[in-house]
């Protein structure tokens, strides 16, 4: 999630993922949605686990997520830490 990022036509590259975690943030969502594809296409392996064994490997997306939406929220008003 923190480095999966997908090239713009004059802007260089756009961080799909951490933008979108980080606008959901600001509208007082807390969810993601990742592609499948776009996971298989960062990095197979991890793909397949998720995809064969999802209950044991989705925990582990969900604290990605968490920190990654903690990274790029920063710094928060007072009280939202």
């Amino acid at each position: 999630l923190r480095q999966f990022r997908v090239g713009t036509d004059r802007t260089g590259f756009t961080y799909k993922y951490r933008d979108e975690l980080k606008r959901h943030y600001t509208l007082g969502e807390f969810w993601v949605e990742v592609e499948m594809e776009d996971l298989a296409s960062f990095d197979e392996d991890l793909s397949d686990c998720l995809y064969k064994v999802p209950a044991e490997n989705l925990p582990l997306l969900e604290e990605a997520a968490k920190e990654v939406a903690d990274e790029v929220t920063r710094p928060r008003p007072v009280g939202e830490e």
